[in-house]
C-alpha cells in the first residue's frame, strides 16, 4: 500500500515579503514583475520518492481538487492512502461526501 500526502501552493513573480533585514539607513529593494499566479497541486509519496503534480492558473476550489484527485486515481496501480490537511477546499461538504469509489478509475 502506498501513502501519499496531498497539498497545493501558488507561485508568482511578485515577492510576498513585507520586510527584510538591511543595514541601518539603507533600504533593501528586490526587483519584481507582475505575473499570473501558478497553482500547483501535488501528491507526494516520500517512501518511494514519487510525485504526481498538476498545475493551473485558475482559482483552486473543491471542484479543481476533485478534478486533480480523479487524474491522480487513474495513475494508481495498488491500494493507496492520501493524507490531506484541513484546508477549506479539503474539508468542504462536497469533498467529504465523495467516497473514493466515486472517483473515476
Amino acid at each position: 500500500m502506498d501513502i501519499y500526502y496531498f497539498d497545493e501552493s501558488g507561485f508568482n513573480l511578485s515577492p510576498n515579503l513585507p520586510y527584510a533585514w538591511s543595514e541601518i539607513g539603507k533600504t533593501l529593494s528586490i526587483p519584481s514583475k507582475m505575473s499570473k499566479k501558478l497553482n500547483v497541486l501535488g501528491f507526494l509519496d516520500i517512501n518511494n520518492s514519487k510525485l504526481f503534480a498538476s498545475t493551473t492558473y485558475d482559482r483552486v476550489d473543491t471542484d479543481v481538487v476533485i478534478e486533480v484527485f480523479n487524474l491522480f486515481v487513474e495513475t494508481l496501480t495498488k491500494d493507496t492512502i492520501v493524507v490531506i490537511d484541513n484546508a477549506p477546499t479539503h474539508t468542504s461538504a462536497k469533498l467529504n461526501l465523495m467516497h473514493i469509489s466515486q472517483l473515476k478509475k
